[in-house]
């Protein structure tokens, strides 16, 4: 198995990439061990109870980038968190999830760096992925199909859309996941997820949808439309 380096991991928080300002990152995800022995057993026994997510993270201060963000979201329920395990191009592996940050915490001593430390807990499912769409977008396109697999009607698909900047006069921004039976695309595939129009504000969601889906290929599709538009975005799609 290929080792690997902590460096080209990302992070998008809300409506921001703290990438450039994070310098460590740490996912805890368990589940607590709910004890159900029973009279006759003569071993303690467990089985699996509700599950726990936090990510913590730390960096160095920065007031015109990430300091609002974090000190305004604290208490904040639901705010749209994903992060890059790899890298940050298109297909690599991805997590995302509400959360709800309960700490935000900058200081530091005379002479070291101006710095800050975020918990934040998970407010719902932390979902395993893969990045789908990234970068700067000024025309309608799509990313490639990736085979991410089926959806059992017991699971759903996950889409978060992280919209950093917007610029140009009137533009429009629509994101939208497709899934086909084969990575042709060819005319075939069928609107699994619509985020909400995006137009000159910034702003972050995460939506999903039910199984059952038979189809095992995807991919995410941006409609832009306006003069001179340019939109920075995130989408990470993942299936639980």
């Amino acid at each position: 198995m290929a080792q690997q380096i902590l460096k080209d991991q990302t992070l998008y928080f809300d409506t921001y990439e703290l990438t450039s300002t994070v310098n460590a990152m740490a996912l805890e995800y368990g589940v607590d061990a709910v004890d159900d022995t029973m009279f006759g057993d003569d071993t303690r026994s467990a089985i699996g109870g509700l599950k726990n997510v936090n990510v913590n993270f730390q960096g160095g201060v920065d007031y015109s980038a990430q300091s609002s963000v974090l000190f305004d979201k604290v208490g904040v329920q639901d705010t749209v968190l994903s992060f890059g395990a790899a890298g940050a191009t298109e297909g690599d592996r991805g997590y995302l999830m509400p959360v709800t940050t309960g700490l935000y915490e900058p200081g530091g001593n005379i002479g070291d760096l101006y710095s800050f430390t975020v918990n934040a807990q998970g407010s719902g499912n932390l979902v395993a992925g893969n990045i789908l769409g990234t970068g700067t977008k000024n025309n309608t396109g799509n990313s490639a199909g990736y085979q991410l697999g089926a959806v059992s009607a017991t699971q759903r698909v996950y889409g978060a859309l992280h919209v950093l900047s917007a610029s140009g006069t009137t533009p429009t921004l629509d994101v939208t996941l497709e899934s086909n039976a084969t990575g042709s695309f060819s005319g075939s595939q069928t609107t699994r997820l619509t985020f909400t129009q995006v137009t000159t504000s910034t702003s972050a969601e995460l939506i999903s949808s039910a199984g059952a889906i038979t189809d095992t290929w995807w991919r995410v599709v941006w409609t832009i439309g306006g003069t001179t538009p340019v939109y920075a975005i995130r989408v990470v799609i993942g299936i639980i």
